[in-house]
């Protein structure tokens, strides 16, 4: 094999590396501090994404490939609320969830997750490329809780990172003033 056909190989391990190593640096660094904490598991989360995306593009076996493509987006769904809780706890050290992220939104990706891994949500492969890869998996009724709920969780993120931002430069002002 030559270099552009495992090029695609060496960036998701270089990048997997990358994150694995910054994770465990952050978290070390303060163990105890709920952001430290927060960033390990979505770093962790986008590490084991990036693996199962990455393999599911390499088989060619039909009910691998159907349950690789499940597994990237039960991942997904993880990744979304992982994004979502870094941003929500960040940069408290020590912080008390609320019972709508305890009794709603930490269920809310468990079900989801759990509906990405059955029919509900990724019902057949309906069509093959010629080289025995997928093109088309047909979507069961699922596949729209998962649109919303990880469109819930990236737009509730970038809400949440906005808001902060705009509270620290709102108080620099004050500051300067």
């Amino acid at each position: 094999m030559n270099f552009l056909s495992n090029f695609d190989l060496l960036s998701v391990g270089l990048t997997t590396a990358a994150i694995g190593f910054l994770a465990f640096i952050v978290y070390f660094n303060n163990r105890k501090s709920v952001t430290n904490q927060a960033f390990l598991f979505f770093a962790c989360i986008t590490i084991i994404w990036g693996w199962v995306n990455y393999s599911n593009y390499q088989v060619h076996e039909p009910t691998m490939a159907l349950w690789l493509t499940r597994l990237t987006i039960f991942f997904g769904t993880w990744h979304a609320f992982g994004i979502f809780q870094f941003f929500y706890v960040y940069p408290n050290i020590e912080f008390n969830f609320n019972k709508i992220y305890k009794f709603l939104l930490l269920p809310l990706a468990l079900v989801t997750s759990i509906v990405t891994l059955t029919p509900l949500a990724l019902v057949r492969v309906e069509e093959y490329l010629p080289d025995g890869r997928i093109e088309k998996i047909a979507n069961g009724p699922g596949m729209g809780l998962f649109a919303l709920v990880v469109f819930i969780f990236v737009i509730g993120a970038i809400s949440i990172l906005i808001k902060k931002i705009l509270k620290i430069e709102k108080s620099k002002e004050l500051i300067y003033v």
